[in-house]
């Protein structure tokens, strides 16, 4: 379970990375849909919501708040 526990930990904490993004840049959750092609409510509920979001909607979201994803390596 703890794995479980991880995974969802770290979809949080990217959520949390774009709506940062999104309030830094003075960016709303409607002009994000006009940028993307979704639903105001539909990027809410992929944000904040116990669902997952797809690899390919989060590349929408990124690419809409011209930002950049890239994987670290974690030194442990």
């Amino acid at each position: 379970m703890k794995k479980q526990n991880n995974i969802i930990d770290y979809r949080k904490a990217i959520c949390n990375d774009i709506k940062n993004l999104m309030k830094d840049k003075g960016i709303t959750y409607e002009l994000l849909a006009l940028r993307t092609g979704f639903n105001s409510s539909n990027i809410f509920r992929m944000l904040n919501g116990p669902h997952s979001i797809t690899i390919d909607n989060l590349i929408k979201l990124i690419l809409a708040l011209n930002a950049d994803l890239k994987i670290i390596e974690k030194h442990t």
